[in-house]
């Protein structure tokens, strides 16, 4: 409830200061009316979606290569035929992945997507792409499952 409080003061604040930057509507109306009129699941939502792409792709890809090279299967992998680019991208791809089954996840829990679709999906891919480099930098980096949970 705290949460919920507390989000609900961020968009009321956020109102405020636009009313007053930005004086479009000629009508009176306060903050209050505005702040009914933008929905506090659809602020969860973005929240959560830009929060949880992020977070799968710099943990989970990391823990994906660490473990590999704990249990030694990251050596029998180089030894194939596969390339260390074709493996790379293979994390890449299971990152990337999952990050989206994160993101459909929320949108059905949303019971709908709320703003712009292009846009939108074009921003948590570019995104989760980032989390997902840098958690392969830090799986390349790391030696053991503690680091990377540290």
């Amino acid at each position: 409830m705290k949460c919920l409080a507390f989000l609900r003061f961020i968009v009321e604040q956020g109102l405020v200061a636009w009313r007053t930057t930005y004086p479009h509507n000629k009508s009176g109306t306060s903050a209050q009316a505005d702040l009914k009129e933008v929905s506090l699941d659809a602020s969860v939502f973005i929240a959560l979606s830009t929060m949880a792409s992020p977070i799968t792709g710099v943990f989970l890809v990391p823990i994906l290569i660490v473990v590999e090279k704990e249990k030694h299967t990251l050596q029998a992998i180089l030894v194939s035929p596969a390339r260390p680019i074709e493996i790379a991208l293979g994390k890449t791809l299971t990152g990337l992945v999952y990050s989206m089954l994160t993101v459909a996840a929320l949108i059905a829990l949303n019971q709908g997507w709320t703003g712009d679709w292009l846009v939108s999906i074009v921003a948590i891919l570019m995104g989760a792409l980032a989390m997902v480099a840098l958690g392969l930098i830090a799986g390349s980096v790391c030696h053991t499952s503690t680091q990377v949970k540290t």
